[in-house]
């Protein structure tokens, strides 16, 4: 059974990341970092994966094990908005959209647009002492091969829009390269992260590194050993509902073919 932070606790944790913030230079925005020595502050890994429902995780042996089970989870949180662009904007910069006005997919002309570039947690936590690294995707519209700032290592996944049946792109430190469709992205990503964290053991600086997948996003494109062909189709209300007058437009137009879902739900698994 899942045990809700407590108001005490969840204060306690926000006073500690005010600390943090305003350790690294986030809070406000012209302070200025102060260096970081080896041992004061904790190497991290933020790994954030692409449109994943929680429903994944039952199949998640390892997460669960390995993270969960040891871990904190915040059975109580929300996102910032409902789309992916706009979440990856504010977690870069602390600020909700309406706020950082960066509130579609469209997220890095916005996010530029604005000036946010500059002023990331990672640029702060980079200024203060920290070696950081991106091994996976930004966010929708970054040019492949530009490095923003505050980053030393800089793997980057085009993201899973821009895949076709010619295969995908990525970009190592502006460098691009083209790869087959039969490739998984996330999986040259995951490599790319392992070797960067094991080059520094034992740490000489502390680290930042984000690893972030285009898995589950669509197209499916599991490794070998990773197979749920025969999953059943996911029975839930909001599925091919009867009655969706009370729905906007665009969700009365037309019903799921239960194949494709079930091709959705095994591939998201994969």
């Amino acid at each position: 059974m899942q045990t809700p932070l407590t108001r005490k606790d969840a204060l306690k944790l926000g006073a500690a990341a005010g600390v943090a913030f305003s350790a690294t230079g986030l809070l406000p925005r012209a302070a200025k970092a102060a260096p970081v020595g080896l041992g004061s502050k904790p190497s991290i890994l933020l790994i954030l994966v692409d449109d994943m429902p929680d429903r994944l995780l039952e199949v998640m042996e390892q997460v669960r094990t390995r993270i969960m089970a040891p871990g904190t989870r915040f059975v109580n949180a929300y996102t910032a908005i409902p789309l992916c662009g706009p979440n990856r904007a504010a977690i870069l910069t602390g600020m909700f959209p309406h706020t950082s006005a960066v509130k579609t997919n469209s997220a890095w002309t916005e996010f530029s647009n604005r000036g946010h570039n500059p002023f990331t947690f990672v640029k702060a936590l980079n200024d203060s002492g920290y070696e950081t690294a991106l091994c996976g995707k930004l966010m929708n519209g970054h040019p492949l091969g530009h490095v923003p700032a505050g980053w030393d290592y800089f793997y980057e996944l085009s993201g899973s829009a821009t895949h076709n049946a010619t295969g995908f792109d990525v970009a190592e430190n502006g460098r691009v390269f083209h790869y087959q469709a039969t490739a998984n992205d996330s999986e040259l990503a995951f490599e790319k992260a392992r070797a960067w964290i094991e080059a520094r053991q034992p740490a000489t600086q502390p680290f930042f590194i984000q690893f972030s997948p285009t898995n589950p996003h669509n197209p499916y494109t599991p490794i070998a050993n990773h197979s749920w062909d025969g999953v059943p189709i996911r029975v839930a209300p909001s599925v091919n509902e009867a009655d969706v007058s009370d729905k906007p437009a665009k969700m009365r137009k037309n019903l799921q073919d239960p194949a494709q879902l079930q091709r959705s739900e095994e591939g998201m698994r994969e």
